[in-house]
């Protein structure tokens, strides 16, 4: 069981060159192919003191864009150098810069890219990228935090567990990492059980599933805790030396914004470790 298709975003931004180093190994790894998307909006009208257009400054925004998805194009082609046996693709697009990312990871296995980085002032993709495609494309999306050093996860993975149909999205769509985990642990939360939930026994019901793939699991529930869940994960990712997350992203979209889940949110905003999120 293995990812065919990789995508990775990439930009010009100091960490760029890390997350397309993390998405070629993990394509080897694999067997994929890897896929570098640079995408971005194009820039606004400018409108003059006396309310005409400028459109000697636009065209000069637009060429700067030009400039930067070039050097994005560099570092990508830069680390592909370093890395044997993947293919490669470069795609770059100005213009509607979200959708045309979902629509692009609709068509690959596992979309990977940064955290939003409100420090990194220079990045021309839109902010709340990571869970725009979550929530737009259909597919998983590995989301690097924007500190920290990493590598392919494989030691030990946390699954936030909830009994939901996205988290159980979420689990479906990690099985190919899961499996080469040497460990896996199935974290619950406070459960509550129902018949639509939780079984009897809670955990026992996606253990069970996990094992059946060969997959090394154990469950842990932590019962009776007040503070926010995205919390509890991180600290025992922290904990547990936990090397990815997996989770359901929870949110909709109201009025032309996306609006998280408390947990969702706590999560993107925080993240300590890479995290997998399907919705």
């Amino acid at each position: 069981m293995s990812y065919k298709s990789v995508l990775v975003l990439v930009d010009s931004g100091p960490r760029v060159a890390k997350h397309v180093s993390f998405a070629l190994k993990l394509a080897q790894q694999h067997g994929a192919r890897l896929t570098g998307l640079y995408v971005t909006d194009r820039p606004s009208e400018v409108i003059g003191f006396n309310g005409d257009r400028v459109p000697e400054v636009y065209d000069i925004l637009q060429r700067n864009l030009e400039v930067d998805a070039a050097k994005a194009r560099a570092i990508f082609e830069q680390e592909a150098k370093q890395v044997d046996g993947v293919q490669t693709e470069w795609r770059q697009y100005i213009g509607s810069a979200i959708n045309t990312a979902c629509v692009n990871a609709r068509y690959h296995d596992l979309t990977i890219l940064g955290q939003d980085d409100r420090k990194y002032l220079g990045r021309n993709t839109p902010s709340g990228l990571p869970q725009a495609i979550v929530l737009g494309s259909g597919k998983p999306v590995l989301v690097l935090p924007y500190a920290g050093e990493f590598d392919l996860p494989g030691h030990h993975i946390l699954i936030g567990w909830d009994a939901g149909r996205e988290a159980t999205r979420a689990v479906a769509d990690a099985l190919p990492l899961l499996a080469r985990a040497q460990q896996v642990t199935v974290m619950i939360v406070n459960p509550q059980v129902s018949e639509h939930g939780h079984g009897e026994v809670v955990g026992a019901d996606i253990a069970v599933f996990l094992a059946r793939h060969a997959i090394n699991v154990e469950v842990k529930r932590e019962s009776g805790l007040s503070r926010n869940v995205g919390n509890t994960l991180l600290n025992s990712a922290a904990d547990m030396n936990v090397d990815l997350i997996v989770m359901g992203l929870y949110g909709h979209s109201r009025l032309l914004e996306l609006v998280l889940g408390g947990t969702s949110r706590t999560i993107l905003q925080t993240m300590t470790v890479p995290v997998l999120l399907s919705h």
